[in-house]
């Protein structure tokens, strides 16, 4: 059997968007690679039956959902919203927007569909500003700061669209209605800072709690509704629950843990990994949320996990429930839950069957300053002596490894390397009070990743610790750069889209804006902080070789970040290997913009730690 390579990203299909069925079917969006860029198509899929592909013939087909009685898919298909006819197996466009809009999300009504469109607006620079911010990705943050003349703005509308009937207008403006969910024939809700519900027949539109942000697909459940939220006040993560009568306000859901869900629970807004609600025919309602950085399906009423698999969507469909699993050395598979064991229904990645996957393997570990247990994990090559090392450090700092599918992981120890994969304090997955440490940026972070690389090293004696590198993107990026002018642990480095000065993040960064006097005494202050903790000033101390990876249309983290990075790095080291590679059509998402682009980075990483580690 064969061993994962790079390569293969480009034939691999991954399944997200559960919806069920009242008559026990289920669809989904399978996500992959053809030549000409990424596509998703819609899979209607009845058990015992292979999956049926439901085309409109567009290149983005996403998001299903069942009207009320089943016999209708609708689906979104390149910004017009269609219906998929299962009796005749017909296809015809439910919802077409004006030219310009597109529709990007809708909910099933009772007696029609809530659609969501938008249109971007580019904003004129204002007055004396004589450049602007390219727009380089729809997924990325963009600033709202006039005094730079970038921005990325929508008109949207909020649209009823009836059969037969004209579409009504239900709302307009710039901000974003989410996750939309019919309560009623005459109720709508949906998340715009807060859960609101609106009245269709007066428009009228009532809060049904303060303070929160949704962050996952929510459930009614009767004259309530129950959905992640994040509490703006502190950023806890918890389950709550919503009155669609009588006075706003949420309460949390009662919820049998010996540690309370809003602090041991994560729940994930990527659109691959939502966190979901789901009711049972019985009553009973189960989500899907991450404790212990590992995903899995929970009641809401006793607070049991109801099966030992890693589950990352789950959908009711009449007596049946669907879910998506994955884990150690599997892909992503549609499932249906029977007696708290998987089935699996549909199996997309046969090419795996012929591939050796290497397994996962747990570490837990006590932090240096006894306060926390310590979590991560790793994977062994196939003979792991004197095997060479590799700690990939995540993003984040608040991302978090599972036991999914991480086809650059896989493919590193298919080349021979062991992998340490650690989630130290400021990841999710553990906790409120282990995400907010307050250590994500200083030395302690350092401590908690070297803590895990040697408990790995502990446990297996027979790994070569005198060969070990590091690497990591975004955050990591930022760890592999600090480690590499702080320890002399490693042979090598490899630092991708970091940040190595946090000054481009304050001037030029997406992601800035932050209060300069919340913490400092004055703006001098302020600059000498963020020196402190920029690798850059560290660059002196590197002396390994060091590969530097970005993308040129990378927001988050600009890109000036990898140029002084590596001049600082060559100039204070002429004879060290040190390169870098500019992405030039990369922003900060790189796998998501060209499968091409993913693969040969993930190939010169390879390259670079096989002949320096």
């Amino acid at each position: 059997m064969r061993g994962i390579t790079p390569e293969d990203f480009r034939q691999l299909e991954s399944v997200s968007s559960l919806a069920g069925s009242p008559d026990g079917a289920c669809a989904y969006a399978v996500y992959s690679w053809q030549a000409d860029g990424w596509h998703r198509r819609v899979e209607l899929l009845v058990p015992g039956n292979s999956p049926q592909i439901i085309s409109a013939g567009g290149k983005n087909e996403k998001d299903p959902a069942f009207s009320s009685d089943g016999k209708t898919l609708f689906f979104l298909s390149d910004g017009t919203v269609y219906a998929f006819d299962r009796e005749s197996a017909h296809v015809n466009a439910a919802f077409s927007p004006d030219e310009g809009f597109e529709a990007y999300g809708f909910a099933v009504m009772p007696q029609g569909l809530a659609v969501k469109v938008r249109k971007e607006v580019r904003e004129e620079a204002p007055e004396g500003c004589d450049w602007e911010m390219p727009l380089v990705a729809e997924n990325l943050h963009y600033r709202n700061d006039a005094d730079h003349g970038f921005t990325k703005v929508y008109d949207r509308r909020l649209y009823l669209a009836c059969e037969n009937d004209a579409p009504v207008l239900l709302d307009e403006g710039r901000a974003d209605w989410q996750s939309l969910c019919c309560a009623d024939a005459n109720t709508l809700v949906f998340g715009r800072g807060g859960w609101q519900a609106m009245d269709l027949s007066t428009r009228e539109k009532k809060p049904l709690a303060q303070k929160q942000a949704n962050t996952g697909e929510p459930a009614v459940c009767g004259r309530s509704l129950i959905a992640a939220a994040r509490d703006l006040t502190d950023y806890r993560l918890g389950l709550y629950r919503y009155a669609l009568d009588g006075e706003a306000k949420a309460e949390p859901v009662d919820i049998a843990y010996d540690v309370p869900l809003a602090e041991d629970a994560y729940c994930d807004k990527s659109p691959e990994r939502r966190s979901q609600i789901a009711l049972l025919p019985d009553g009973r309602a189960v989500a899907v949320l991450t404790r212990q950085a590992v995903p899995g399906l929970y009641c809401l009423d006793d607070g049991q996990k109801l099966c030992d698999e890693t589950i990352f969507e789950c959908a009711a469909a009449g007596e049946t429930l669907w879910v998506i699993r994955a884990g150690n050395t599997r892909t992503m598979e549609v499932c249906t839950l029977e007696n708290g064991v998987c089935v699996p229904q549909a199996h997309h990645n046969a090419w795996m069957d012929e591939c050796s996957v290497p397994a996962y393997q747990r570490v837990d570990v006590p932090s240096l300053d006894g306060k926390v247990t310590l979590h991560g994990w790793y994977m062994l090559p196939e003979n792991p002596e004197n095997a060479p090392v590799l700690l990939w450090i995540h993003g984040g700092p608040e991302g978090f490894y599972t036991d999914g599918l991480w086809m650059e992981l896989k493919a590193a120890v298919t080349r021979g390397f062991a992998v340490v994969l650690p989630n130290p304090r400021g990841s999710s997955g553990y906790g409120y009070a282990y995400q907010h440490s307050g250590q994500e940026f200083d030395q302690g972070a350092c401590t908690d990743v070297l803590t895990l690389l040697d408990a790995v090293l502990r446990l297996h004696p027979e790994l070569d610790a005198s060969r070990v590198g590091v690497l990591g993107g975004s955050y990591g990026g930022y760890m592999s750069a600090m480690l590499a002018g702080t320890t002399k642990r490693f042979r090598a480095s490899v630092v991708i889209k970091p940040v190595t000065n946090w000054l481009f993040i304050h001037f030029k960064s997406s992601q800035s804006g932050q209060d300069v006097f919340a913490d400092h005494r004055d703006f001098q202050d302020f600059l000498c902080d963020m020196i402190r903790m920029s690798p850059v000033v560290r660059a002196g101390d590197v002396d390994i070789p060091t590969l530097i990876i970005h993308g040129e249309q990378d927001q988050q983290c600009p890109v000036e970040n990898a140029h002084q990075y590596y001049v600082a790095v060559r100039d204070a080291h002429p004879d060290l290997p040190v390169r870098l590679i500019v992405m030039p059509d990369c922003c900060h998402g790189y796998s998501r913009d060209s499968a091409e682009d993913y693969i040969y980075i993930q190939q010169q990483t390879l390259a670079w730690l096989e002949k320096y580690v």
